[in-house]
């Protein structure tokens, strides 16, 4: 495919506008429309492979966010309960020191 002429170039504009593809698998396309040999049909198919390619990418990263967000909210969800666990041990401390100081003034 020649993209010289303006016609071509619209085509490619609007196919490359019409998928979702990061910068890097669009500079393919545009270099696999560059080459004399090139037709629409394979081009098509190059923007359809490297979509479903990209697809998967985003995928895998949004299921690797989640998983590190469950970490994380997993992790805040144990300092919580330490939290907890360490200001009820406190108080059943304190309450501990006020029965024995109580005791020892009325059992001198």
């Amino acid at each position: 495919m020649n993209p010289s002429n303006s016609y071509s170039l619209i085509r490619l504009d609007k196919l490359l506008k019409r998928i979702n593809l990061n910068p890097k698998y669009k500079q393919l396309i545009i270099q696999e429309s560059q080459k004399q040999y090139s037709t629409w049909n394979s081009i098509k198919k190059l923007a359809r492979e490297l979509e479903f390619r990209n697809s998967i990418l985003e995928l895998k990263q949004s299921i690797q966010f989640k998983e590190r967000e469950l970490k994380h909210n997993e992790i805040e969800k144990r300092k919580t309960k330490k939290d907890l666990r360490l200001k009820k041990l406190d108080q059943t401390f304190k309450d501990e020191e006020m029965m024995s100081r109580f005791n020892k003034e009325i059992n001198p």
